[in-house]
């Protein structure tokens, strides 16, 4: 569908939009609009936006104006063929997009600006009819209770799934970027809405600046990898966070997974860093990331299924690591990034120590802090020290980015071949008040060879229908107490919310962790005739389910009651390993 070009020219030696099309008539709040845009300017850099800028600006029904970034972009195909080339072959040259979403409904008028250095020009207004429908959007903060995240729509999202940050790019026989076909299924297959992906180093196929690229443009081919999977965790909603950078690309090879002297910021390959610091204090590298930002605004920031940016995995182990320059790097793009971002999604980084750097995540601009945690043999306890030590954690939302048993995949299966301690980082992620579930590492080294999905299935199904913020839960207050009266301690904990009219609660065997839960011969003595006494529960009668941790069933239901003292006695199985329970207030 085309529309007519250009209305007036700012000067006379001007660009020129030759004409706009545009992918349907019409879309529901929260889809996609492409416009494509034929144009002619002059620029030496694409990718630049002081050469040429490409922009839509949006008004919408209520008068208000937004302006989302426009950027250029080439098609490509599958082709199983070009093994030694990512399996993608290009099916056109480059032209120039818009990707514009609409989050209220009603008739939004659209002006296309092109602008480069000889002068400015913009179209004739089109207007679209965006119809209204009930998707929950965007992921936000909560304003009702810092911990949590909320839809547009109005509900909870605790965040459930993994790292998935790269495909199989490990021979040119692996299924690269069309691996995601397999693992996103399964993942939401299991339940899960969560994925976390890497956008570096250059090695990875979803690495937007490439020694190919250079340090200061944008590799298509790998943009259009993006796209592909993008489009593909909108199909199986599966929200990502979009890692931007990490650590490798400003570390040493000399040191563990280093390769600085590999990446396009190297001197040697036309980068502007000569030493690693500069990343983060030179102008010409910081102009550069601006840049980035904005093409990754454009390209993919129209859609909800981008949860969160997230500038760098685990920045404090890059060489010559300087805090204060971090922290104002940090500071500056975070800023920058909500001013071009239409749609203002959610902003972090991340650390390898799980203390990280308080200066960066007490910055206001990030909006969620993560913990790196890895060797752990009690993986519930320290989940809780984690949160507790993070002073930012007091007012933002936080989860476990990345964690696990081993630095090694493969070592991980041997050590915990049927997943405890990723079983028990689900369970304890509810009661502690997490955002969501730690996320493991392993996505492809030991989650799929090990078919662990069901895992994530089961304890989707314990969560289902909670509401972490209407519910206004607290952490549930609890003891446990011998049926016999005895006065020995019971060998068990738990960690649970108590809401206005629900709750959630997992019981566990401090011995069940991964070294003795995965030993044949080390089987604890079960835990009978022991009794759950959870405290200042609101008098009435309350349904608890008995739940099946691994099968995610309910194993018994009964309706008990609580009287004026407040306490909710809840008679337990036998529990060898662990334990969980769904609360239900009953109607009066």
């Amino acid at each position: 569908m085309a529309l007519l070009a250009v209305t007036f020219a700012d000067v006379a030696a001007s660009p020129v939009i030759r004409s706009v099309s545009v992918d349907r008539p019409h879309v529901a709040v929260f889809e996609r609009l492409t416009l494509d845009v034929d144009l002619a300017a002059e620029y030496d850099n694409p990718f630049d936006p002081e050469q040429i800028a490409l922009d839509a600006e949006v008004t919408g029904p209520a008068g208000r104006t937004n302006t989302t970034p426009g950027f250029l972009y080439q098609p490509f195909r599958r082709d199983d063929t070009a093994t030694r080339s990512h399996r993608t072959v290009a099916t056109d040259k480059p032209r120039w997009q818009l990707r514009l979403s609409f989050a209220q409904p009603g008739v939004h008028r659209i002006v296309v600006r092109l602008r480069d250095r000889s002068g400015q020009v913009r179209s004739e207004p089109y207007s679209v009819q965006v119809q209204a429908a009930d998707k929950p959007g965007m992921i936000r903060r909560s304003d009702r209770d810092h911990r949590y995240f909320v839809t547009d729509r109005g509900e909870s999202w605790f965040a459930v799934g993994a790292n998935v940050c790269w495909g199989e790019t490990w021979s040119d026989q692996g299924r690269r970027i069309f691996v995601y076909d397999e693992w996103f299924g399964r993942y939401a297959e299991a339940g899960c809405n969560f994925a976390r992906l890497w956008l570096s180093p250059g090695w990875n196929d979803l690495c937007l600046v490439t020694r190919e690229s250079g340090y200061d443009r944008i590799d298509l081919q790998r943009a259009w990898h993006l796209d592909y999977v993008l489009e593909l965790a909108e199909k199986h909603d599966l929200r990502l966070m979009l890692c931007i950078d990490s650590f490798n690309v400003l570390r040493s090879t000399q040191r563990l997974y280093g390769d600085w002297e590999n990446s396009p910021l190297h001197p040697d390959h036309g980068g502007p860093v000569g030493r690693p610091r500069e990343f983060f204090t030179g102008e010409p590298m910081r102009r550069a990331y601006r840049n980035r930002l904005r093409y990754l605004v454009a390209r993919y920031g129209y859609s909800p299924h981008v949860f969160a940016w997230e500038f760098f995995n685990e920045v404090d182990i890059v060489d010559e690591y300087d805090s204060a320059a971090v922290t104002a790097w940090h500071r500056e793009m975070a800023r920058h990034l909500r001013a071009l971002d239409p749609h203002d999604h959610l902003i972090t980084t991340s650390f390898a120590h799980p203390p990280g750097d308080p200066a960066v995540d007490a910055l206001e601009e990030l909006d969620f802090v993560q913990t790196h945690h890895y060797e752990a043999r009690d993986i519930a306890a320290m989940m809780e020290r984690d949160l507790r030590a993070k002073a930012a954690a007091r007012t933002k939302p936080h989860f476990h980015g990345e964690f696990g048993i081993s630095h090694s995949g493969q070592e991980t299966a041997k050590m915990d071949p049927t997943g405890v301690h990723l079983h028990n980082g689900l369970y304890a992620s509810v009661g502690q008040g997490h955002a969501g579930a730690p996320m493991t590492w392993w996505w492809d080294s030991y989650v799929h060879p090990q078919n662990l999905y069901p895992l994530y299935a089961a304890f989707v199904r314990w969560i289902d229908g909670f509401d972490f913020v209407a519910q206004e839960p607290r952490p549930a207050s609890v003891r446990f107490e011998w049926t016999d009266a005895s006065d020995k301690q019971v060998p068990l904990r738990a960690w649970g919310l108590l809401g206005r009219g629900r709750g959630l609660l997992w019981v566990q065997s401090p011995q069940y962790t991964w070294p003795r839960a995965t030993t044949a011969d080390d089987r604890p003595q079960p835990v009978t005739d022991a009794r759950l006494v959870v405290q200042e529960v609101p008098p009435g009668d309350w349904t608890v389910e008995a739940w099946d941790t691994h099968k995610g069933e309910v194993l018994a239901s009964r309706r008990l009651t609580v009287g004026a003292d407040g306490l909710l006695r809840i008679e337990l199985p036998s529990v060898a390993w662990d334990a969980a329970f769904r609360l239900a207030r009953c109607a009066d």
